[in-house]
């Protein structure tokens, strides 16, 4: 390559993420969906510790990965003046490790606006599970909405996070959990955390979870309960008989 060509493909790179830098330190609602490049992680996440105007930003579809994920959830955790709110974060093959970062940021005290936070299809497990539960216990956690369809979380996941979501200090109050296998297993340790007068949950997705009739038996019984504030159940594609 000419030394022209080379000048003329650095400007474009660097124009490219002056470009995307500049629309995260001025708008409000932006969306990187299928749209980084390896190179413009930097510079996003250098913009995301600066930014005062955003409350909300779409990063599906980009594979970040656990490394890029870090520098993400580096950048909100350093941005003292951070207004974020929800932070799309779906498809990016992030994984256990990559949620252990997400889990520091979102329990950090500069991330105390965020409210929602979509990881769906991240090849997310039980171990990651455990991190965010672990998150969503602390004080400064105030995330109120958690997707998390199409992940790996299983029943000792589902466990993990009824436990969190039994805790007076988590503040979540919608749960989506689509497509993680997590059978009537799951569903009994969810159900059993509505019991707690300090679960907040109104809504929750178990959708195609291989739940049978023992664990919608179970959740039946729960949702009668004075304590259970639950006001919205999606049970479809599970294995429930027409009795």
């Amino acid at each position: 390559m000419s030394l022209e060509k080379e000048r003329f493909r650095q400007w474009l790179e660097d124009t490219r993420r002056e470009e995307f830098e500049g629309r995260i330190l001025t708008g409000e609602v932006v969306s990187f969906r299928d749209e980084l490049l390896d190179g413009d992680i930097s510079a996003v996440a250098n913009a995301l510790a600066r930014t005062t105007t955003l409350t909300a930003v779409t990063f599906q579809e980009n594979q970040l990965g656990s490394d890029k994920t870090k520098l993400i959830a580096d950048a909100l955790q350093s941005n003292a003046n951070s207004i974020l709110q929800a932070l799309d974060l779906s498809q990016n093959d992030i994984g256990n490790e990559g949620v252990m970062h997400l889990a520091d940021a979102i329990s950090h005290p500069n991330c105390c606006k965020l409210r929602t936070l979509n990881l769906c299809h991240n090849r997310i497990g039980r171990r990651g599970a455990m991190h965010l539960a672990q998150a969503l216990r602390r004080s400064t956690s105030q995330l109120q909405v958690l997707h998390l369809g199409a992940n790996r979380i299983r029943a000792k996941g589902a466990g993990y996070l009824a436990r969190a979501i039994s805790h007076s200090g988590c503040k979540l109050k919608d749960l989506k959990l689509y497509s993680n296998a997590i059978g009537s297993d799951g569903v009994k340790h969810l159900a059993n955390a509505l019991r707690y007068s300090g679960c907040k949950l109104q809504r929750i997705g178990f959708s195609d979870n291989n739940i049978g009739e023992d664990g919608i038996k179970h959740l039946a019984n729960v949702l009668h309960h004075s304590n259970c504030k639950l006001k919205t159940l999606d049970l479809s594609s599970n294995d429930i008989g027409a009795d």
